[in-house]
């Protein structure tokens, strides 16, 4: 299955693994699908000040790590100096989610209760987004039972919407 290109793939029971009972996307914060979790800090944020509920909010990455990674990302002028800051902000932001599971282990298993989660965020290219190393992270804990398909929006080549395999 490595690198194969299909469209809605991950709701052919042929192509997800036997016993998954919950299937992990990502995407765009475009997508609009029924299984849409937002994971973004400023959507999380902006739900809470409304008085609303997040249960994103436990995959969002801390305005600690977030802010000071981005002021970097814009003033980065080499492919080189974005792939290593964006490296450094990874690392934080799996250390900060293994320091959030440690206290918040429910709501990480709740997530994993639907069938389907797409987690989304603002980022165009899923290669440079914390979206990617979430839905690894709630694979892992899922263990058997969940698993990570892949993105599931147009790339940045504007390509038209499809499913890029993971495993």
């Amino acid at each position: 299955m490595p690198g194969r290109v299909m469209t809605n793939p991950a709701h052919d029971p042929e192509l997800v693994p036997p016993g998954t009972r919950c299937v992990i996307l990502t995407g765009r914060y475009s997508y609009r699908g029924s299984d849409r979790l937002d994971i973004t800090r400023q959507g999380c944020d902006r739900l809470r000040a409304a008085g609303n509920p997040c249960p994103g909010e436990v995959l969002a990455p801390s305005h600690a790590i977030l802010w000071p990674a981005k002021r970097a990302l814009e003033k980065a002028t080499t492919d080189e100096a974005r792939g290593l800051i964006f490296a450094a902000y990874r690392a934080s932001y799996i250390s900060e989610l293994r320091d959030r599971y440690r206290r918040r282990e429910k709501e990480f298993r709740a997530l994993l209760e639907a069938p389907y989660q797409t987690l989304v965020c603002f980022c165009v290219d899923e290669r440079c987004c914390h979206r990617v190393p979430a839905a690894e992270a709630l694979a892992k804990i899922g263990g058997p039972a969940a698993y990570y398909f892949g993105e599931c929006e147009p790339r940045p080549s504007g390509e038209p919407m499809r499913v890029v395999c993971v495993r």
